[in-house]
């Protein structure tokens, strides 16, 4: 058995080296470099190993973010993050797209934030009872306590949101089904699943 798995990770990496033929494997060598990052940084405030936690899952799928931007210490929000990353079209993804994170409740965790499960209500922090069906209420109040925060509150696709505050290409993003095979990006938490990013990385998750 531990011969028969040992061959298909050989095989695994090999199919996947960007240089074949070569000495070095850069694809194997980039997903090293990513498991030590998650497991160094994203363990953090959790009990679970790094690249289990909803962070170290995606850096694990999608690498280092492009650029990052932090609302960590803003009065009536709860701590965020908004990761960019460029996407590129011939895998189904957009030029360009943002994952949030936040702790919700001032829990030390960082969670996964899905604009259209979990809504824009969800990261403030409610002096009084909120209407979470008035997304452009939502919205206004978001950008008011912190202007850059408030398009990724609402879709991960930037620019996206249109009359009505629908974001369907955001959704399409999060579920494979609704656009082209194989593509998007799928959530943690769900069965071993594949990644366009990354060339078919397989993560494990529970």
């Amino acid at each position: 058995f531990l011969a028969l798995n040992a061959h298909w990770a050989y095989g695994f990496w090999q199919q996947r080296d960007p240089t074949p033929g070569t000495d070095a494997n850069e694809f194997k060598k980039e997903i090293e470099d990513r498991f030590e990052y998650v497991e160094k940084f994203f363990s953090r405030g959790t009990s679970l190993p790094g690249w289990k936690t909803d962070m170290g899952k995606y850096y694990m799928i999608l690498g280092k973010p492009n650029s990052i931007e932090r609302f960590e210490s803003k009065a009536g929000l709860y701590p965020a993050q908004v990761w960019y990353y460029h996407g590129d079209p011939t895998l189904g993804l957009p030029t360009y797209f943002n994952i949030t994170f936040f702790r919700p409740n001032n829990t030390t965790e960082w969670k996964f934030y899905n604009p259209s499960m979990d809504g824009p209500a969800a990261l403030l922090i409610k002096q009084a009872p909120v209407d979470e069906t008035n997304f452009e209420g939502i919205y206004e109040k978001i950008k008011e306590l912190a202007p850059e925060l408030a398009m990724p509150s609402m879709t991960m696709i930037p620019n996206e949101i249109a009359p009505g505050f629908q974001q369907q290409e955001s959704d399409d993003l999060l579920n494979p089904s609704g656009g082209p095979a194989g593509a998007g990006v799928q959530q943690p938490g769900q069965d071993v699943q594949r990644y366009p990013l990354d060339r078919t990385l397989i993560v494990e998750t529970d």
